[in-house]
């Protein structure tokens, strides 16, 4: 076991207890090899694996099988019985478990000095043996991708990232739902938005260079607004939360009634939880479901990843769909 990553992410979980989903996920990446007679590990014997590092050659192979463990976990969650039934299936779909990897790489890379060169070739290497994996497992290549190329901050980028695909559970705490993860949930909030201040003042509001680090930074930037401004539409969160376009600040005073939470009326609740919630997700879905925000309302487990690669077309229905949405919330008698 990790033990080193393993202390770091039990002082984020510490900090930030509400994204079990990231910090679960990052706790099965780092844990010990069960798996010792995974045929895949024959790779980490070869020559040409460890080669380059002849002086760490065994500390090498060990890393070998730890990203070859967790490459192969996210490429395969799904598995199917001799006539395609789905029998087993995990809780999230490769892309979102790829993603998630591909964050704690950056970690495993910053703490132990692991060359990109490595992570690649581990990659690749799964890859390469696709063919030899079990014929009722449903392969999905998982792509690397280098925070530490691609951002020029990374960990900045990370902590955006997770706030946009956590939001579901964000907006939920807000709305009274754990009512004791209520104060971290807000620190964290105001954390993400004071990141987003700098980060926009740094490199997207006079970005002259277009330096691809920044690029990257500024279209995340328009993910996570658009999602935080549907969060800040919702319900009483609306003029509470603090405002993107004003100067860092300290956390408002008004977010934090007497130590309470923010308890939602009977009405907000019947929103998020009764019959209107099924009536919404038939009939108002196919107008508005490319809106970040609608994961909360629906409480389902949408695919955020795929948002950032489509923030252009969520632009063009963002305006109608807080309209509609909107007026549910404050019309839920409507729907009795």
């Amino acid at each position: 076991m990790d033990n080193f990553l393993n202390n770091e992410i039990e002082k984020w979980k510490t900090e930030y207890p509400f994204l079990e989903r990231v910090w679960d996920l990052f706790y099965e990446f780092t844990n010990d090899i069960t798996e010792k007679e995974n045929p895949l590990f024959v790779v980490c014997d070869d020559d040409d694996i460890v080669e380059s590092y002849p002086s760490k050659e065994g500390k090498y192979t060990q890393y070998c099988k730890i990203l070859l463990k967790n490459i192969r976990a996210v490429s395969l969650t799904k598995i199917h019985s001799k006539g395609y039934r789905t029998i087993f299936e995990e809780p999230l779909d490769s892309n979102t478990r790829c993603t998630y990897l591909n964050k704690w790489l950056y970690y495993f890379i910053k703490i132990h000095s692991v060359p990109e060169a490595f992570i690649r070739k581990m990659f690749e290497a799964v890859d390469g043996l696709k063919t030899l994996l079990p014929e009722n497992t449903v392969y999905t290549e998982c792509i690397y991708e280098s925070y530490t190329r691609d951002y020029a901050k990374p960990e900045d980028a990370i902590k955006l990232s997770n706030f946009v695909d956590n939001e579901d559970i964000i907006g939920g705490i807000l709305m009274g739902n754990r009512p004791q993860h209520y104060q971290p949930c807000l620190n964290y909030i105001y954390d993400c938005v004071n990141t987003y201040k700098n980060l926009n003042t740094l490199y997207c509001k006079n970005n002259a260079d277009h330096n691809p680090k920044y690029t990257k930074h500024c279209f995340d930037l328009e993910s996570f607004k658009l999602t935080y401004e549907g969060l800040s539409k919702i319900g009483s969160l609306i003029e509470k939360l603090p405002d993107l376009d004003s100067p860092p600040q300290k956390i408002k005073a008004a977010l934090l009634p007497s130590g309470e939470t923010d308890t939602p009326t009977t009405e907000q609740t019947d929103f998020f939880s009764g019959p209107l919630k099924s009536k919404i997700t038939t009939g108002v879905t196919a107008g508005v479901g490319a809106c970040a925000f609608l994961g909360i309302l629906y409480k389902v487990n949408t695919n955020y990843y795929i948002y950032r690669n489509i923030t252009s077309l969520i632009f063009a229905y963002k305006t109608v769909a807080m309209n509609v949405m909107h007026f549910l919330i404050i019309n839920p008698h409507l729907f009795h």
